[in-house]
């Protein structure tokens, strides 16, 4: 009897001769999914730039609102400029962070752009290789983003007032 399990070596050797070939509607689907990530990529670099112009806003307004004079029937804690600051300094650093996806997006939009029109396979396999860092970074982020939230809001309750 033939042994029917293959080593991964004759697995991919297998898989490499069988091409797959993109057909034009699938290509035009591609076009269009190009243009839509690229607006999407646009629409976030424009949010990422308010969110860092919002974080400097917060650091410059921080050396500030500790020198106003609240009535005293606000009681106001007299380090409300370092909150101001410290949510500053998260917004800068957070859009820094997002640059990084969103640029791979944009990368994968003009790269499968670009592959479509020359019909270039090596470009096409450096779109799909953006387009799987951009969607491997996003859920390392949300998973990331999901364990501070789970840490951060039970430290909350506890020493909420």
């Amino acid at each position: 009897m033939e042994n029917e399990t293959m080593n991964p070596t004759e697995e991919l050797s297998s898989l490499n001769q069988n091409h797959i070939k993109i057909s034009e509607q699938a290509q035009n689907y591609l076009l269009t999914t190009s243009n839509w990530t690229k607006f999407f990529a646009i629409i976030n670099f424009i949010g990422i730039a308010l969110m860092i112009l919002a974080g400097a806003m917060l650091l410059v307004m921080s050396k500030f609102i500790d020198q106003l004079q609240a009535p005293s029937s606000y009681n106001l804690p007299t380090t409300q400029g370092n909150i101001f600051f410290i949510i500053g300094i998260l917004y800068i650093l957070l859009g820094a962070v997002l640059i990084v996806p969103f640029a791979y997006l944009n990368r994968f939009s003009n790269s499968c752009r670009r592959a479509i029109m020359l019909e270039n396979e090596a470009e096409m396999e450096d779109s799909f290789y953006f387009m799987k860092v951009f969607w491997k970074f996003i859920g390392i982020f949300i998973i990331v983003y999901i364990s501070l939230i789970l840490l951060v809001l039970p430290l909350l309750m506890l020493f909420s007032i």
